[in-house]
């Protein structure tokens, strides 16, 4: 990334991996173990992910966020396009447009207010 997309000089890539290396050791400590990284990497993907719904619906674009999915029937649908020994599947999410006419007569089915939110 740094010497083929950002065309950085070797003595700026050596000081950019000391830094992002000393960040993930030490500052944030994710080197300890895998799990700490996967979950790391996560979150990262939820910024992602919040920026391509909020993008989805600015265009008109109907999303849903889908972290309920099957992770061993992902990674063979997967296995064909990335290294799922090596990468893993934290969060999925579905485009598409509504069909209203479909949903216009289905009344909405959620809890009261009162029943799901406690003020304290």
């Amino acid at each position: 990334m740094v010497e083929e997309v950002q065309k950085l000089p070797s003595e700026i890539q050596k000081i950019k991996k000391e830094f992002f290396h000393r960040f993930l050791a030490e500052e944030f400590a994710l080197l300890k173990d895998d799990r700490k990284i996967f979950d790391w990497a996560g979150k990262q993907c939820y910024i992602a992910l919040a920026n391509m719904l909020t993008t989805a619906a600015a265009l008109g674009i109907d999303s849903c966020a889908i972290e309920g999915f099957n992770e061993e029937g992902a990674n063979k649908v997967l296995n064909d396009v990335i290294d799922t020994t090596h990468f893993g599947v934290c969060v999925m999410v579905g485009f598409g447009y509504r069909d209203d006419d479909k949903n216009a007569n289905r009344p909405k089915t959620r809890q009261s207010l009162e029943k799901i939110v406690q003020y304290v």
